[in-house]
C-alpha cells in the first residue's frame, strides 16, 4: 500500500496518542495490590487501605492490601521489585526504602532502577517525648539533667540503625551528651516502659505521641522535620531549638516496578493526588501526625533522589550499619 506524504505525517503525528492508548488500554481489569512492608493493623496498614479503597472506587476494580513484614522492610520491597511492572503491584513504603542499601553492604533491588515513584503520599516525622514523670519540661532541661555528673539516662528507638536510632545518635553528639541505646521491635513495646519510667525517653508517631500526650502520659519535647506539625502545633522542632540536621526527609510514598508504562504511572500518580486532597483522607492523615502531599511522579522522584543523598551524609557522618 503506498501512502500520501500527508497520509505518512498523519500516522506519525497519530504515533503518540497510540502508543499512550497501549500503555492504559483498559487498565485495569482485575485487582491492584499494595503491598506494605510492616505488619497489618499499623498506621501504614490502615492508611494504605483508606487510599486503597478510595483509588479502588476511581478505577472500578478492588484494591487488596498485603503484608509482608520483615528484614527491615526488604521482603516487601524485593517482591514488588520483582513483580509484572503493569501497574497491578504497587509498593507503599517509608523512608527507609533509601535508607537500606546505605546501611548494608548489599540489598536485593536497586531502588532506582527497579522503581518508578508514583508519589509522595505524606511527610513523617519523629516525635521525642519522654516519661510525664522526668522531672524535665523540654528539650533544653533533657540535655541539662543528661549532662549532669552520674546521669544515666535511656530512650528507645526502633531498632539498631533505624531512623530514631539515627536521630538519636545526631542530637547525643550536638548536645555532647550521652544516652543508653535501648532498640525496640517497633512503639507498641516502646510506650509502655516509657510511660512507667522504666525508659526515659524516646522517639515516637505522631499519632502515638498525639495520643500519650493528651493523655498525660508523656511529654513532647520535639519534633524532626522542617516545620511544626498540623496535629501538634505547640511542638517545637528540634531546629527551632537548636539542634541542626534533624530535619531530613521522612515520607510514606507509593512505589511501582520500573517497568510500569508512564501512561500507567501517571494514571495512578493523579489518582492517589485526588484521594489525599479528599478532606477525609486529609483529616485522617494528619491524625496520623502526618502532612499529606500527593503530587506528581517526578515530584516524588525528586524528593527521593534527595531523600537518599540526605540519608547517604547522615550514615555517613555516624558511621552506622545494620546489624
Amino acid at each position: 500500500m503506498n501512502f500520501t506524504r500527508r497520509q505518512t505525517l498523519a500516522l506519525i503525528a497519530a504515533l503518540p496518542m497510540a502508543v499512550a492508548a497501549q500503555g492504559t488500554g483498559s487498565y485495569p481489569t482485575k485487582p491492584i495490590r499494595i503491598i506494605i512492608p510492616v505488619p497489618a493493623g499499623g498506621q501504614t496498614d490502615i492508611l494504605a487501605r483508606l487510599l486503597g479503597q478510595k483509588i479502588g472506587d476511581a478505577l472500578g476494580q478492588p484494591v487488596i492490601v498485603e503484608s509482608k513484614a520483615g528484614a527491615s522492610t526488604m521482603i516487601a520491597t524485593e517482591a514488588v521489585a520483582k513483580a509484572p511492572g503493569d501497574g497491578y503491584t504497587l509498593l507503599m513504603t517509608l523512608t527507609q526504602f533509601v535508607q537500606n542499601p546505605l546501611l548494608m553492604p548489599k540489598v536485593p533491588y536497586d531502588v532506582f532502577k527497579d522503581f518508578v515513584p508514583v508519589t509522595r503520599v505524606a511527610e513523617s516525622t519523629a516525635i521525642f517525648c519522654v516519661g510525664s514523670d522526668l522531672p524535665v519540661k523540654n528539650l533544653a532541661e533533657f540535655v541539662a539533667l543528661a549532662k549532669k555528673p552520674g546521669s544515666l539516662l535511656t530512650y528507645g528507638s526502633n531498632g539498631h540503625a533505624s531512623t530514631s536510632h539515627m536521630y538519636a545518635d545526631m542530637l547525643s553528639r550536638q548536645a555532647g551528651m550521652t544516652l543508653t541505646h535501648v532498640p525496640y521491635k517497633g512503639e507498641a513495646q516502646m510506650i509502655p516502659d516509657i510511660v512507667s519510667g522504666r525508659l526515659n525517653a524516646g522517639f515516637l508517631s505522631g499519632m502515638a505521641a498525639n495520643q500519650q500526650a493528651k493523655e498525660g502520659k508523656v511529654r513532647i519535647l520535639a519534633t524532626t522535620g522542617r516545620k511544626r506539625l498540623t496535629s501538634l502545633p505547640n511542638a517545637p522542632t528540634f531546629d527551632e531549638q537548636g539542634f541542626k540536621g534533624l530535619d531530613a526527609d521522612g515520607w510514606v510514598g507509593i512505589f511501582a516496578p520500573s517497568a510500569t508504562p508512564t501512561a500507567i504511572v501517571d494514571r495512578l500518580s493523579a489518582e492517589f493526588a485526588k484521594a489525599i486532597a479528599q478532606p477525609d483522607v486529609r483529616e485522617r492523615i494528619i491524625s496520623f501526625g502526618l502532612e499529606p502531599v500527593g503530587g506528581t511522579s517526578a515530584e516524588f522522584t525528586t524528593v527521593v533522589r534527595r531523600s537518599h543523598e540526605e540519608w547517604s551524609r547522615i550514615v555517613k557522618t555516624l558511621d552506622m550499619k545494620l546489624l
